[in-house]
């Protein structure tokens, strides 16, 4: 019987593709493993995504974990309306998605390669928000493939730098209302342990970090999802270069505010002026205490804004708000939770256009006047 080795962290990454795809994939990139690869119910399952087989190119274990996240139907509906042929006789109806997926990278790669940076544009994050200080509505360019190299090797030689390792990539995904960029860069090398057949062996690995960065040309607004701050900061020079030729053009103020909240809370939930809107539920505020210690309080439940018990501790400030919003022809409300003064976290689709509008209207929305020193709520009258 073959040797059972391990594969991925997950256990429906292991049954995703089948193992005559898997021996292709490993001829494709001219390696071939230790032992016969196999698909078993029992198979051991490693930490923090790890190799698969000792030795194995990168680039391997890359586009197999990358198949692996778009093994849905949705995904392979999108690969199929993508590539070039109506219903070859190549992908067979019966095959799973994970296999018919496969089928496509082994055709069209960099088809497969932007589905899956695509929908990492889909998922939610956290988003810090910079604004212009001037309006660039009409002095921003879209950047050309040449422009895309350059801010390649720029965020490659930061990377690189800071030990994240070499090759950053950017995708581009340039849209009438929003253009998004995902970022792929290394991060800094970890070490693991994994069993093999009774010996504890040490792997070192790089993990993979994916940013995102989306610019929206009628606000002029900067969204940045990236987790250390002199990548945000590189983010917003990088990309101020690139789409309005000023490192300086997204400083770093402030964006949201949580004073409706303590001004009017029941105002601030108010929708009757926004049609795609069903109802706002203020569901969670987290307050900190002041002093020192970093001591927070919170209440949970919903029906705050109406709750006749809510009350904020003298001098507390508020730091995280929580909301459960119901659009008009969605099944379930989404959570949007605002932290001052520069994150906003909700799903952002087309009907998310409400969302925006309700928390500008209410004044959860700061703006900075160019010759101000402070930023104000923006209110606006619907």
């Amino acid at each position: 019987m073959p040797k059972q080795l391990p594969l991925f962290e997950d256990p429906k990454n292991v049954h995703a593709i089948s193992p005559d795809r898997l021996r292709r994939l490993c001829d494709w990139y001219h390696w071939t493993p230790a032992a016969e690869v196999v698909l078993v119910s029992d198979v051991q399952i490693m930490k923090d995504a790890l190799p698969a087989f000792e030795g194995a190119p990168p680039k391997l274990l890359d586009t197999v974990h990358m198949i692996a996240d778009l093994s849905t139907r949705e995904a392979l509906d999108a690969l199929q309306a993508a590539i070039p042929e109506r219903q070859p006789a190549w992908l067979e109806d019966c095959l799973s998605p994970a296999d018919g997926v496969t089928e496509i990278w082994f055709r069209y790669p960099h088809l497969v390669e932007r589905e899956h940076a695509r929908r990492q544009l889909r998922r939610p994050r956290k988003f810090e928000y910079f604004q212009t200080l001037a309006d660039a509505r009409n002095s921003a360019r879209p950047p050309t493939e040449s422009d895309i190299k350059i801010l390649a090797s720029r965020l490659d030689r930061e990377c690189a730098a800071r030990l994240r390792g070499q090759g950053a990539n950017v995708l581009e995904f340039l849209q009438d209302d929003a253009w998004s960029f995902v970022i792929w860069h290394g991060e800094c090398v970890k070490q693991d342990l994994h069993w093999d057949n009774g010996t504890v062996r040490r792997i070192d690995y790089r993990p993979v970090g994916v940013d995102i960065v989306v610019y929206q040309p009628t606000c002029c607004e900067l969204r940045i999802s990236a987790r250390a701050e002199w990548q945000k900061r590189l983010y917003r020079e990088a990309f101020g270069q690139l789409l309005l030729g000023d490192e300086q053009a997204f400083p770093g103020t402030s964006k949201f505010t949580v004073d409706p909240i303590l001004k009017d809370r029941r105002a601030a939930v108010n929708c009757v002026d926004l049609p795609g809107i069903e109802y706002i539920d203020l569901t969670a505020v987290e307050y900190l205490y002041p002093g020192p210690g970093g001591l927070t309080g919170g209440l949970k439940g919903p029906g705050l804004a109406t709750d006749p018990r809510f009350q904020i501790p003298p001098l507390a400030r508020l730091i995280r708000v929580r909301f459960d919003i119901k659009l008009r022809g969605h099944k379930k409300a989404r959570r949007v939770e605002i932290r001052p003064f520069n994150i906003a976290t909700y799903d952002r689709d087309a009907d998310s256009v409400w969302i925006d509008r309700w928390l500008e209207l209410r004044g959860f929305v700061l703006v900075r006047n160019r010759h101000d020193d402070e930023s104000k709520p923006f209110l606006a009258v619907a």
